[in-house]
């Protein structure tokens, strides 16, 4: 459960990395939702042991299991406070 958790927080960190890169205003600290400050680093990576689909209007299509996991870790994140 612990190794899923941190995967799921890991997830949650790169997505919103992904997010703050495709905006045209770059921060290097941020404070979520739960009053942690976060600091973004450059050398945050993620690795899945299978392929994710979820590009090219997948999800338009059918449920996806990148929407999945992305949904997993948001509620993850909401209800764990952290």
């Amino acid at each position: 459960m612990k190794k899923r958790n941190r995967f799921i927080s890991l997830v949650l960190t790169l997505g919103l990395a992904l997010s703050v890169m495709a905006t045209s205003v770059s921060a290097s600290k941020f404070v979520d939702a739960h009053g942690n400050e976060v600091e973004l680093d450059d050398t945050l990576e993620a690795y899945s042991s299978v392929v994710l689909s979820g590009a090219d209007n997948a999800a338009r299509k059918a449920e996806t299991n990148l929407g999945d996991l992305w949904t997993d870790a948001l509620r993850w994140f909401a209800v764990s406070g952290k």
